[in-house]
């Protein structure tokens, strides 16, 4: 009833996959076939997600970042039965209501941004336990250097200004 009419379904329950595939099963079978339905799994591949589906080309990822309300970036992916209309729907749909939606060209364990965030925790907590610099230390050091400075630029940006003419 709660999703009569609904153009587009978000799914947020917990990250858990059997969670998440028996929820977005139950959207599949209460929504007309042509709606998108996305997870907002941080991880969960989408093909894995569309396992129960009577309609899995409709499924898409659609990871917003906390806070959601703060933070506009949307990763989109779907999965090996996704449509791609699906995809560019979803995509458009993001943009129009103020996000930034990226597309993923492929699934990938954890998606793409998550993963560069490991990767700079996983130094992160290298250089804390190599006591080169304190834990609150290496926050500072992210959030007032290049987490400002990727804001604007992202990382290939700023590393192809560093590099003289022609990067």
């Amino acid at each position: 009833e709660c999703m009569k009419g609904a153009d587009f379904v978000q799914e947020n329950v917990l990250e858990n996959p059997e969670l998440k595939q028996n929820v977005i099963a139950e959207i599949d079978a209460a929504l007309p076939a042509d709606r998108v339905i996305a997870s907002s799994t941080s991880a969960i591949i989408p093909s894995e997600l569309q396992a129960k589906c009577k309609h899995p080309e409709r499924v898409v990822v659609g990871h917003p970042f906390n806070p959601p309300h703060l933070i506009p970036l949307v990763e989109v992916v779907g999965g090996g039965k996704t449509d791609p209309a699906a995809v560019g729907w979803s995509m458009a749909f993001y943009d129009s209501v103020g996000k930034k939606a990226i597309k993923l060209n492929k699934e990938i364990q954890g998606h793409y941004v998550n993963r560069v965030q490991e990767a700079m925790w996983r130094e992160v907590i290298h250089c804390v336990a190599e006591g080169i610099v304190s834990v609150e230390d290496a926050d500072i050091g992210v959030a007032y250097g290049p987490g400002l400075r990727w804001a604007i630029m992202g990382p290939s940006l700023t590393f192809h200004l560093g590099g003289g003419p022609g990067g």
